[in-house]
Parts: C-alpha cells; sequence; structure tokens
C-alpha cells in the first residue's frame, strides 16, 4: 500500500516539468513545476525536522498541514 507522500513524490517524478499550481501575479499567470513543489516541500520538511518538529503524517495531521 502507498501513502499519500508516496504518491504525491511518484507525481512529482512523473510530472515533473509540468504545472502543478498556477497564480496569477498582475495580469500574467504564473506557473509552478511538479518539480518545484516537490523541491520545496522537501525544503520546508527539513527545516522542521532539523528545528525539532516530528514529521508523523496522519490522516489529521494531513489536514492541517495541507490548510497550512
Amino acid at each position: 500500500m502507498q501513502t499519500i507522500v508516496d504518491l504525491i513524490e511518484k507525481s512529482c517524478r512523473n510530472f515533473a516539468g509540468k504545472a502543478a499550481l498556477r497564480h496569477k501575479a498582475g495580469e500574467v499567470w504564473e506557473e509552478i513545476s511538479y518539480s518545484a513543489v516537490w523541491s520545496t516541500s522537501d525544503r520546508i520538511a527539513a527545516g522542521l525536522v532539523k528545528n525539532g518538529f516530528e514529521l508523523v503524517i496522519t490522516r489529521r495531521s494531513w489536514r492541517h498541514l495541507h490548510r497550512a
């Protein structure tokens, strides 16, 4: 069985160069690739762990993390 992290990582590998997110900056839509999303989330997680946070992904914690 795969975890949500496994599924997200797989999507980020499979669609690395494709747009995962889009946001409007002024009048222009900017894209953020799947590889950039994975890289950013990896750096955030590493920073949290470095500062003493224990990352345990559960259904409840995933909902809170998603909202953050």
